[in-house]
């Protein structure tokens, strides 16, 4: 990946991040979270996508767990596996309860990942990571419910394309709630205190 495509990623990460959020950032005295809180619980309305084994999923299929879900694609670079990493990371930090937090990824590239494909990459971080795999409209529509922004960047070879996304993390709570953002960089431990947090109840 240029300096180039790294640094719109991370333009386009925070930008839907301050888009979501609704309102400035407060103090962390004014918050018992570490990542980002919404002003509103409802921004995933219209998030429903297919998972890797044919059937209609939305956050509310999870309900009693804590979801991450973020979207990438497997021809990412760098960032996509240590978005990857970190949360599995955070995951181990929550515990006994890790059992209630799942990890579900959103290709952004449907033509290329296939099922099998995203199953073997999910599965080399643990064997209960869910994927998500639609029709590119689909999940256009999904990224456009949690205000997602990426864009295809053509290559210099005839069919050669990688994708500029935002690489936030949208953090559901037990009731299929859309409560929290994980902005990129965003140390593993501070995850976990945010999911225990939910956990909880908060």
């Amino acid at each position: 990946m240029n300096e180039t495509s790294m640094m719109r990623r991370k333009a386009l990460g925070a930008l839907c991040s301050l888009a979501l959020a609704g309102a400035p950032v407060g103090s962390r005295a004014a918050t018992p979270f570490y990542s980002l809180p919404l002003s509103s619980k409802d921004w995933h309305k219209g998030f429903r996508l297919t998972d890797l084994h044919g059937h209609t999923k939305t956050p509310q299929d999870y309900r009693g767990n804590v979801l991450l879900l973020f979207f990438g694609f497997l021809s990412c670079p760098s960032i996509c596996s240590t978005t990857m990493l970190e949360l599995t990371q955070a995951k181990e930090r929550v515990g006994a309860q890790k059992d209630k937090v799942k990890i579900l990824f959103v290709t952004l590239d449907p033509n290329r990942d296939t099922s099998p494909t995203i199953a073997r990459w999910l599965a080399s971080f643990g064997d209960d990571n869910i994927g998500l795999r639609d029709s590119e409209a689909h999940v256009r529509k999904a990224a456009t419910a949690l205000n997602l922004k990426y864009e295809r960047v053509e290559g210099d070879v005839p069919g050669a394309y990688t994708i500029d996304h935002g690489v936030q993390t949208y953090v559901f709570d037990s009731q299929g709630r859309l409560r929290l953002i994980a902005r990129a960089g965003i140390e593993p431990e501070y995850v976990a205190k945010d999911i225990v947090q939910l956990l909880s109840g908060r």
